[in-house]
């Protein structure tokens, strides 16, 4: 067998810790043909399970389907550990491990691996609220995460809620990028950490072994999920309430797109993952307005690594606990129901500048709005005292977006065309209708100053639409620059416009080629507003502004602009 046949452990030993494992990982550590030798010989003792998105996942016979609703996390961690720390260490490893999505001895060190899949706010993780009992000299730890955005969120909640005082790092997974957190918590006793033996590691396997019906049926659905059905449901949960056709445009506003989406949501309601949301009042259904089931709560509790009571007390979602199972919860109406009218605001803005962003868009530039939320973001601050870590604390805008402005051109020569951005920022956004005094608006604004002297660089613009008088938005502008936060401002009379505007028939969505057609949304989708205009007010300049102070749409502004920067290389525009 070559340089294969010393190794110690045959293909059903490893799937036996490595319950699984997809073909394709299979013949990295292994060789293509010694998995194919290996297979035709113990195909007999083994099991495998089509996963959508993996291909064929190969497991031991008596491994139940409970690991399919943790696969998507242990897959990241065994391709970690693969690249990083190589065949070895995946030989000698566990996974799922004890407590982590992946343990290894390697190194004479005992590693664990907890995977951050994003979407899930991270203090309802399950390794930050809980961590590891047997924490010690002898165990390393490494948080693993693809979200570059999330790297400061994680560090700063590790060294809140783990004790030890090891370094732990936090690594960016594709690239090299890491963080180094130390916990800032001590433990009352030193653990003197003892190595997990053979007998431990078959008694976990037997544990495994025995499975659970609930979790086994999870996981049977979860294995006919790919990631873009997941990425579905963490939107469907982010932005509770959208029509379908609004849901669906969230990821495309291509025509032929939008049909395949529109049926992948209509594919997920008749899995029991979306349903139709009912009034909790008077207990009828809503205009095909779409929430979760308290069933995808509970497969985005597994698929995340977490617990359903986690998610609830920290998750920003509004959920209460489920009458019909015990220790699930459900999508809680009543607190959208309550809110009402500002609920349905938030919902049009943010609509309006997603559908506004692609309106404007050109072949000289545009604007790019990603829709993180409109049902609050959980954001963790500290409050700094005469240069020691004070107390943390939480601010939750009404929703978060994220928005790019960039410009198209020809550089180096007329040779190359690229986009360039102009603008990058996350938007705090802020429906405000007047019903709160300017005194706790100040002591609102006094948590967002402390959140941006916590924030080390890439912060935020704080985005309030205003509801009011024009009186209430010089204030509001008065106390943000009196705290250095960048803020903008619009009052909702000018933000809207009426159906008939020629603002409509310009920037209506256009055909692009005979294949494609961009799509829009109905008027009632965006409540009427328009914010790609010059109809903001900002803390740094006077007068009205366009929103976030560009329109490279425009090639008159985008000169000025450009001047304005000093870029010496040439820009060219098409049709010029």
């Amino acid at each position: 067998m070559s340089r294969n046949s010393d190794r110690e452990d045959t293909l059903v030993d490893f799937l036996r810790r490595m319950p699984y494992s997809s073909r394709g990982f299979l013949d990295r550590v292994f060789g293509e043909m010694v998995v194919g030798r290996l297979l035709h010989e113990e195909g007999g003792r083994l099991r495998s399970y089509e996963v959508k998105g993996s291909g064929v996942c190969y497991a031991d016979r008596k491994e139940p389907a409970c690991v399919l609703l943790d696969l998507c996390r242990l897959e990241v961690a065994r391709n970690f550990a693969l690249e990083v720390m190589g065949e070895d260490a995946i030989r000698a490893g566990l996974s799922p491990g004890f407590e982590a999505d992946g343990e290894f001895l390697w190194d004479d060190r005992w590693w664990r691996l907890w995977v951050d899949l994003g979407g899930c706010a991270p203090e309802a993780l399950g390794f930050i609220r809980e961590p590891p009992k047997e924490y010690g000299g002898g165990v390393r730890d490494i948080i693993l995460t693809g979200d570059q955005d999330r790297l400061d969120s994680l560090v700063n909640q590790v060294e809140l809620n783990w004790g030890g005082g090891w370094k732990i790092h936090v690594w960016l997974v594709g690239t090299g990028k890491r963080r180094v957190a130390r916990p800032k918590r001590r433990s009352s006793a030193t653990i003197k950490w003892k190595p997990y033996g053979r007998r431990e590691l078959e008694a976990h396997i037997r544990i495994r072994h025995r499975g659970d019906h609930r979790r086994s049926a999870l996981g049977r659905i979860a294995g006919k999920l790919s990631m873009e059905d997941w990425e579905l449901l963490v939107e469907a949960g982010n932005n509770p309430l959208l029509t379908t056709y609004e849901l669906a445009y969230l990821f495309s506003d291509d025509g032929r797109d939008m049909r395949a989406r529109i049926d992948r949501i209509k594919g997920m309601e008749e899995s029991g993952l979306i349903e139709t949301g009912r009034s909790p009042i008077a207990r009828d259904q809503l205009e095909d307005r779409k929430i979760i089931t308290p069933l995808a709560i509970e497969m985005l509790a597994g698929y995340w690594g977490t617990k359903p009571g986690y998610m609830r007390r920290f998750q920003p979602w509004p959920q209460k606990p489920d009458s019909k199972i015990r220790g699930k919860t459900k999508y809680s109406l009543r607190w959208l129901s309550n809110l009402g009218d500002h609920q349905r605001l938030v919902r049009q803005f943010a609509l309006s500048l997603l559908y506004g962003a692609r309106c404007v868009s050109n072949l000289i530039g545009g604007a790019q709005v990603e829709m993180t939320t409109t049902v609050g973001s959980r954001l963790l601050y500290r409050d700094h005292i005469s240069g020691r870590t004070g107390r943390t604390g939480i601010v939750m805008p009404d929703a978060l977006v994220k928005a790019t402005i960039w410009y198209h051109g020809w550089l180096d020569g007329d040779t190359t065309l690229v986009d360039r951005p102009l603008v990058e920022n996350t938007l705090l956004v802020e429906i405000d209708r007047a019903t709160m005094p300017i005194t706790r608006l100040g002591k609102r604004l006094d948590s967002y100053a402390k959140l941006w002297k916590s924030l080390k660089s890439a912060k935020p613009v704080l985005v309030w639409v205003i509801d009011g008088s024009p009186y209430r938005e010089s204030k509001l502008l008065e106390l943000m620059r009196d705290r250095h936060i960048d803020g903008w401002t619009v009052l909702l009379d000018r933000l809207i416009l009426p159906r008939g505007h020629e603002w409509w028939l310009v920037n209506a969505p256009a055909r692009l080629s005979a294949a494609k057609y961009t799509v829009g949304l109905g008027y009632e989708s965006i409540g009427g507003m328009a914010p790609w205009r010059e109809v903001w007010k900002c803390t740094g300049k006077i007068g009205d502004r366009p929103f976030l102070g560009e329109q490279p749409w425009r090639k008159r502004e985008l000169r000025r602009s450009l001047r304005k920067r000093g870029d010496r290389e040439r820009i060219r525009y098409k049709g010029r």
